[in-house]
């Protein structure tokens, strides 16, 4: 989420809702739109098991960032946070 005291690229991720627009562009330039579907928190060692990274089934964007409580210990957070959009 960020990074030295400052916000990274996905740090807005933690204040999208369900429902919002993603808009994506491909190198060639080219612009998909997208729906958030799902917004959730998961604990990093359980990223895996999630489903995230299938490859079968329809076309879905899953944007993934660090979330939930920083480890000052390990200088990590100790969760995913994982936003599912489809195709509009």
């Amino acid at each position: 989420m960020d990074y030295n005291g400052r916000p990274g690229a996905l740090y807005p991720l933690s204040r999208v809702e369900t429902g919002a627009l993603v808009e994506i562009t491909s190198a060639d330039g080219t612009k998909h739109d997208y729906r958030v579907v799902t917004r959730r928190h998961v604990v990093k060692t359980r990223l895996a098991d999630t489903g995230v990274f299938r490859t079968d089934g329809p076309p879905r964007l899953a944007l993934i960032t660090c979330g939930g409580a920083f480890n000052t210990t390990t200088h990590s957070y100790r969760d995913n946070l994982i936003v599912l959009a489809l195709p509009v």
